[in-house]
């Protein structure tokens, strides 16, 4: 959404995709959760209110894991939509700020193709801040989404940190907070690794 808007900037799908990154960017995670819930789940009746798994059923085998995955879709759903406006600020902006470079107008003067100009010059410089947000995005999501976890009665970290800060159950916050920073560790070593990827200045 923001390389289109970004290359197609003043136009009416520019206004769209702009106006859907606000409107997401102005609904908190728990409120657009309860309205997913109101919506697919009371009035639809498409998929499970909540939980991890349907009490009701004891499925095991691929049945258990198709369980699994049909309760997954709302509060994934959710988080992908709280997570698209920075997203699309950040590769609009940075698709913008590459375009407007001075050795792009110099590779345009050349007489290179805009396609080739946007693929390995635009695309490769404007996509190291998105990966940033990515591995940020990364350590946010394994670290627990509290809000939409208690949303939803999903068993995840973000509950589990509440609940033991609530009972004072010191070695299990401690236990979390270790998995906690190893994990944004470990992406943020993936994230560098994915830089060189992309990026020759800092490969070599």
């Amino acid at each position: 959404m923001g390389i289109v808007a970004a290359r197609k900037e003043g136009s009416i799908i520019d206004v769209i995709f702009s106006g859907f990154s606000y409107i997401l960017n102005s609904m908190p995670s728990f409120w657009l959760g309860l309205m997913l819930i109101i919506i697919f789940s009371s009035v639809l009746k498409l998929l499970p209110t909540y939980g991890m798994t349907d009490p009701r059923a004891s499925y095991t085998g691929m049945a258990y894991v198709m369980d699994v995955m049909k309760h997954m879709i709302l509060p994934v759903g959710t988080l992908l939509l709280v997570e698209i406006p920075l997203y699309f600020r950040i590769a609009k902006s940075s698709i913008l700020q590459v375009t407007n470079e001075d050795f792009i107008l110099t590779l345009r003067a050349t007489g290179m193709s805009e396609k080739k100009i946007f693929n390995k010059y635009i695309f490769r410089n404007a996509i190291l801040p998105t990966i940033t947000i990515f591995g940020i995005s990364m350590a946010y999501l394994i670290t627990g989404v509290a809000l939409i976890e208690t949303v939803f009665a999903w068993p995840g970290t973000g509950r589990l940190v509440l609940t033991a800060i609530t009972q004072r159950d010191y070695p299990t916050l401690m236990g979390i907070y270790l998995v906690m920073s190893i994990s944004v560790a470990v992406v943020m070593m993936i994230v560098d690794i994915v830089y060189a990827v992309f990026d020759p200045r800092i490969r070599y």
